[in-house]
C-alpha cells in the first residue's frame, strides 16, 4: 500500500515542501497500518490526496471503466472516495485535501495552529482520520455487500437498502475506531429534502412533471436523506449510543425503526449469517407511504402511485 499526497498547497494556499509532505505520508501510513488490526484492508492499493479531488477521482473511474460519478450539489459534497479495480481487484481511495491536510502528527500540529485554538485542529484532525477509516472500512465490507452486482440493476429499492446499509456499516465500525466529534444528523437537510420531495409530489399530482421526471428526483433526494440518516444512525450505535434525535419531519417516524432494523442486520453480518436487504426495502417503501406517495416494484420496473399523506410527528 502507498500513500500519495499529491496536493500542493494546505491551509488556504500554504505551499507544501517535500519534508512536510513526507511526515502526511508517514502519520497516514501508520494510521492504515493501525486500522489494518481491526479490519481486512489487505486489497488497499493505495491511499491518494490529489491536487483536484473531483478531477481526479472522475478521470481513475474513467480508467477503470466505471460510469463517473462524484456528488456535489446543494446538500451534498464527497469529499472521500473508495473506488474498486476490478481488473487489477485492488481498492483505492481518494481524499480531499481539505480533509487530509488535519492528519497531522502532534508536533506539526503545534507548528501549524500557532495563535489558533488547537483543541479545533486536534477535533478536526479526528474527524479527517474518522473519513479515512471510512473509506477504508468500505474495502473491508464491499465484497459482502455488493459482490452481487445485480443490485445495481436488478431493483431499486434493493440498491436503496444496500446503499443504506453499506453507509451505516461504514459509520458504525469508523465511529468505534475514531468517534468523529464533528459528526451532526443533519436534521435540518433531511426536512429541507422532504419538503422538495413533497413539492415534487404536488406537481406530479396535478401532472406538471411525468413519473420518470418525478421518479427520478424522488430516488436522488432519497438517497441523500438516507445517507444523511444513517451517518448519524451509525456514527450513534459506533459510540455503544442509541437514542436517535429526529423530532420532526417524516424521517421522525421511520428513523427509530431503522435504526433497529439496521443494527440486527449488522450483528447478521457479523455472525456471517445469509444477508438480505428487504427489511431495509420495506422501510424504504413505508417512509414512502408515510410521505403519501405509493411505490410498487414489478420484475418488469417499477409503478409510482400518490395517496393522501400522513400527518408529521410535531407537525
Amino acid at each position: 500500500m502507498r500513500v500519495e499526497f499529491r496536493a500542493t498547497n494546505i491551509f488556504d494556499a500554504l505551499p507544501i515542501n517535500e519534508q512536510i509532505r513526507a511526515c502526511y505520508e508517514t502519520v497516514i501510513t501508520t494510521f492504515v497500518d493501525q486500522v489494518a488490526q481491526s479490519i481486512d484492508v489487505s486489497k488497499l492499493s493505495a491511499i491518494i490526496i490529489p491536487e483536484d479531488f473531483i478531477a481526479e477521482v472522475i478521470a481513475f473511474q474513467e480508467s477503470i471503466g466505471e460510469k463517473p460519478s462524484v456528488t456535489k450539489n446543494g446538500y451534498a459534497e464527497a469529499l472521500g472516495k473508495m473506488l474498486y479495480d476490478r481488473n487489477q481487484d485492488a481498492y483505492y481511495v481518494f481524499l480531499d485535501s481539505c480533509i487530509a491536510q488535519y492528519i497531522l502528527s502532534d508536533d506539526l500540529i503545534a507548528f501549524f495552529s500557532q495563535g489558533v485554538n488547537q483543541d479545533t485542529y486536534l477535533s478536526r484532525r479526528k474527524s479527517a482520520l474518522n473519513m479515512l477509516a471510512h473509506e477504508m472500512v468500505h474495502i473491508s465490507i464491499y465484497e459482502r455487500i455488493w459482490a452481487h452486482n445485480e443490485i445495481r440493476s436488478k431493483s431499486i429499492l434493493s440498491y436503496l437498502a444496500a446503499i443504506c446499509f453499506d453507509e451505516y456499516c461504514a459509520c458504525r465500525i469508523s465511529n468505534s475506531l475514531v468517534i468523529d466529534p464533528l459528526k451532526s444528523s443533519n436534521h435540518n437537510q433531511i426536512c429541507e429534502l422532504e419538503k422538495l420531495i413533497a413539492s415534487e409530489r404536488d406537481k406530479y399530482k396535478s401532472q406538471r412533471i411525468d413519473e420518470k421526471q418525478f421518479a427520478d428526483i424522488l430516488f436522488q433526494y432519497t438517497e441523500l436523506i438516507l445517507k444523511y440518516m444513517v451517518y448519524y444512525i451509525g456514527a450513534q450505535h459506533g459510540q455503544e449510543q442509541h437514542n436517535i434525535d429526529y423530532a420532526e419531519g417524516y424521517i421522525a417516524t421511520v428513523a427509530p425503526m431503522f435504526s433497529r432494523k439496521l443494527h440486527r442486520l449488522f450483528e447478521t453480518t457479523k455472525a456471517e449469517e445469509s444477508l438480505t436487504y428487504k427489511v431495509i426495502s420495506d422501510l424504504i417503501v413505508l417512509y414512502f407511504d408515510i410521505m403519501g406517495i405509493q411505490m410498487v416494484e414489478y420484475e418488469s420496473g417499477f409503478a409510482i402511485g400518490i395517496k393522501e399523506k400522513r400527518s408529521q410527528k410535531n407537525q
